[in-house]
Formats: C-alpha cells, sequence, structure tokens
C-alpha cells in the first residue's frame, strides 16, 4: 500500500510527525527527507522487494520519486532499457528516475500501474504530483499562502489545517453517492484527478 505526506514550498519538520498519522500504510519503514523547499515522510509497506535497498525515494541525478502503487511493467521496462540502466534492486520503482531523465514528465506515457507519485527535479525546480488514469491511489491536496501540503489520506492534512465541512460538496455527496472529484468533503482540500498532474514551480 505505502503512503507518504509532505509540502512544497518550504522544509517544514511538522510532515516527519504528520507521517505518523497514516504509518498504516506503510508499517515496515519510515522516511523523513527535506530540501530546501520541500518535505516528505514515506511510509513503505514491503511487497516487491523486501530488502532495505529499496526503500524510498528513489534518486537519479537530481530527481527524487516517492511513489504509493505499483508499476505493472516494470519488468519490460527494465528489459527494454537494460543497455542504457542497471538496475541494483528488484523494485519496480528504480527505473522511474531514469525514465524521468530520459523523457521528461512524459516518461508517465512509458508507465502501466496504479499510482500516485511524487516527483522532485532539482534541475529544473519543479515539483509533481502524479495520479494514474484510474485513480486507484488516493491523493489529497490544499493550497495556503504558496505552500502545497499534499497526502495519501485526508486525516494526515489534520496536522496543517482544520478540516472543515463544505455543505455543497456534501449535498452533492448526499444526492449522488459519491463526492465527484476533484472535489471532497471539505473546504478547500482537493483529490488530484485521475490521469492528471499538479505542478509546483
Amino acid at each position: 500500500m505505502c503512503g507518504f505526506v509532505g509540502c512544497f514550498g518550504k522544509a517544514d519538520q511538522k510532515v516527519d510527525q504528520a507521517g505518523i498519522s497514516i504509518i498504516h500504510r506503510g508499517p515496515d519503514e519510515q522516511k523523513y527527507v527535506e530540501g530546501k523547499d520541500w518535505s516528505i515522510k514515506f511510509n513503505r509497506l514491503s511487497i516487491i522487494d523486501l530488502s532495505k535497498d529499496a526503500m524510498q525515494p528513489f534518486s537519479s541525478k537530481g530527481i527524487d520519486i516517492f511513489v504509493n502503487g505499483e508499476i505493472y511493467n516494470y519488468l519490460e521496462l527494465k528489459n527494454k532499457y537494460k543497455d542504457e540502466f542497471q538496475c541494483k534492486t528488484s523494485s519496480d520503482i528504480e527505473i522511474l528516475p531514469f525514465l524521468y531523465t530520459k523523457y521528461g514528465i512524459n516518461f508517465l506515457n512509458e508507465l502501466n500501474g496504479m499510482f500516485s507519485m511524487v516527483i522532485i527535479d532539482k534541475i529544473r525546480d519543479k515539483k509533481y504530483l502524479v495520479r494514474d488514469r484510474f485513480g486507484k491511489k488516493p491523493l489529497y491536496y490544499f493550497l495556503r499562502e504558496n505552500i502545497l501540503y499534499f497526502s495519501s489520506e485526508l486525516k494526515a492534512l489534520t496536522n496543517f489545517t482544520k478540516l472543515e465541512v463544505d455543505n455543497e460538496n456534501l449535498a452533492i455527496n448526499f444526492i449522488s453517492n459519491l463526492n465527484p472529484e476533484p472535489l471532497t468533503p471539505y473546504k478547500g482540500i482537493f483529490s488530484v484527478l485521475p490521469g492528471n498532474l499538479c505542478i509546483y514551480k
């Protein structure tokens, strides 16, 4: 399963504590990482590669990538690019920074899987939130004073803001028996749409 919580726009150590609230998503290993203007706490559930070498983020040439989910065609990708990139683990995520370096954000067209993803591009000073086209893995966010907070679960965001029920969204939920994305039951909290990405720069 895995899960993460983080922010773009500043380094905030409150992210480390916020990650504890969703530790059930990744009870096997936890890691807090920060840069000059970002922070992420990643909780790992080990499935494909159980070794500590497969802990995220995977990084290469100024690119850091965190993923909640699974890349189904990772073996095909490793074989396709075996002359250009040699994997050191059996993780399905390790090859992603290489693909991003090769294709830019269009590397997503190479992927078949279910995932929500955070990409830190230190070279171009861009940061991305990405969700797969089917939207199987959740990814929530809100923006305050140019700081973008995000998480795999809504409750982790309570460490940074008070969740206030949005009555209009709630009415839509009662009528349609669902919350049409990007809406959530809470004011100012949104979901990254399936097949979409957010760019922070």
